[in-house]
């Protein structure tokens, strides 16, 4: 049986000569109720706790599923981050290659360009050289020849 400090409180019991003293029976079915009314109150408290502590349990396992999805999304992101920066480091590579390729056609070019025209340089002063060599030659013997017939002043 379940009783509540009120039907404790309100229990009467048949009177017998040989029975119990009527006021120890009132004090202690008094001091029982009052236990049931304090055992009454912690119950409840106790329930009240239990509710509030299973409500915090579920705000926090909502919190713990909000993280956890959370971070799979931002784990998902990451991942999608590092792919792309991938790529685009790979098609960095690429260009940078291809424009080191360029570069170096170009500069090879350039190269083949100084080369002959620095060949016709050199063509053109060794030119200039039998020119400038045959004309002092030619002045050489002029002077020579006008010294041998006495054409200078000395």
């Amino acid at each position: 049986m379940n009783f509540k400090a009120d039907e404790v409180r309100r229990i009467g019991f048949r009177k017998s000569a040989l029975g119990y003293n009527r006021e120890d029976v009132d004090d202690f079915l008094e001091k029982v109720a009052e236990d049931l009314e304090g055992a009454q109150v912690a119950l409840e408290e106790l329930q009240q706790q239990l509710q509030h502590a299973r409500s915090e349990i579920n705000h926090y396992k909502k919190v713990a599923d909000s993280i956890q999805s959370a971070m799979a999304n931002v784990q998902e992101e990451c991942e999608l981050l590092k792919n792309e920066a991938g790529r685009k480091a790979e098609s960095m590579i690429r260009e940078a290659e291809a424009e080191i390729a360029r570069m170096r056609h170009e500069a090879n070019i350039e190269t083949a360009r100084i080369k002959c025209e620095t060949d016709e340089l050199q063509k053109r002063l060794l030119l200039f050289r039998q020119k400038a060599q045959a004309m002092l030659n030619s002045q050489l013997e002029a002077l020579v020849w006008m010294e041998s017939e006495g054409l200078t002043k000395t």
